[in-house]
């Protein structure tokens, strides 16, 4: 199970993910599932009510995911081998569609030309590095990239489709992470260096959580819970990136981390207008308040062109301060990076 997940909680979502890939299967098959979906809901709320009340009969643990259950359906309801096997081929389709999406990242050198295309705010940053350690971001970068553009790229796809994909895609990560092959070079190649690097799991873990986040579109009431988000995104890829270059001091992967702070909430307000365009809006609400700004307003000036009005100058004000307390932190750091690594993280 995840950190701070009970067993039958992560039993609960893997049921969920597995229903929907049958369900999706079914459909693509061209048989009508309107009426199927509607019973296994019935079976799900059933289900989840009975895994609530055994837990809580047992230890009382967290409950989130039973609690708030994703819009899907799980499996465990369908119980005979033919339908078993549908699903395995549901999987199954979703791992074929990852491998030919990734397809384009299978050598070192495929990387590192899509890292030179798309990381352009690293590109000068990045002439720094020595080869074989570009490399090694290069191939760090490629992962995270495909993993954010699961979700960005999604479009208008059900929601529980793309759930399914971030789960395959974590399993699959984990799965080459253990030294076994998951089919995907990217994968195998990324996951067998941060393994060989002493690297935790959890790092390509909570960014996959991260980037689930925006399927939600969810609201941020302050700073603090802002940071959660950002350090998914953000600031595990820089803790990933200093431990695969052997530095493991807490007190430099603090600094390491509160370089992504930083660097996401400059691309955050950089990116206002963007985001609202796709329904997101990653500005502290309570701020918002203080100097009177709304989702609303932020939206009819963004739709309109129009200059920033006062308020919303001060909160970016605020919040930019808020990010150069994290840039002034994350400089302490550098010095205890290992020199190659030292250049490159200054000038980004």
């Amino acid at each position: 199970p995840d950190q701070g997940q009970a067993p039958m909680e992560a039993g609960v979502r893997r049921m969920v993910t597995e229903f929907s890939l049958l369900i999706l299967d079914l459909a693509e098959e061209g048989l009508e599932v309107a009426e199927l979906k509607e019973l296994c809901r019935g079976w799900e709320e059933l289900l989840r009510d009975t895994a609530v009340k055994e837990m809580e009969a047992q230890t009382n643990p967290p409950l989130r995911i039973l609690r708030q259950p994703p819009d899907t359906i799980p499996a465990a309801m369908v119980a005979s081998s033919a339908n078993l096997d549908l699903a395995e081929r549901a999987t199954g389709a979703l791992r074929r569609e990852l491998r030919l999406a990734a397809e384009g990242l299978e050598s070192p050198g495929d990387r590192l030309a899509y890292f030179g295309k798309h990381a352009k705010s690293f590109r000068f940053a990045a002439r720094f590095f020595p080869r074989e350690q570009l490399q090694r971001v290069a191939n760090v970068y490629a992962f995270c990239r495909f993993t954010d553009d699961l979700v960005d790229e999604a479009g208008d796809e059900a929601r529980e489709i793309t759930e399914a994909r971030l789960n395959l895609w974590v399993e699959l990560a984990r799965t080459a992470f253990e030294g076994e092959s998951s089919g995907i070079p990217l994968l195998d190649d990324v996951m067998r260096e941060a393994r060989e690097f002493g690297v935790p799991f959890h790092y390509p873990e909570d960014l996959v959580e991260g980037v689930r986040m925006d399927l939600t579109n969810p609201r941020y009431r302050s700073l603090e819970d802002l940071r959660v988000y950002s350090y998914r995104v953000a600031s595990v890829v820089g803790g990933w990136l200093t431990e695969l270059f052997g530095v493991r001091d807490p007190w430099v992967l603090e600094r390491a981390f509160a370089l992504g702070h930083a660097m996401q909430l400059t691309n955050i307000l950089r990116d206002v207008g963007e985001d609202l365009r796709m329904g997101r809006l990653y500005l502290p609400e309570d701020l918002m308040a203080q100097h009177g700004v709304d989702r609303a307003l932020l939206k009819a000036k963004a739709e309109n062109g129009s200059p920033a009005f006062s308020g919303y100058r001060r909160l970016i004000d605020e919040l930019m301060a808020e990010a150069e307390a994290d840039y002034e932190r994350a400089f302490e750091g550098i010095p205890s990076l290992p020199r190659f690594f030292r250049a490159p993280v200054a000038v980004a």
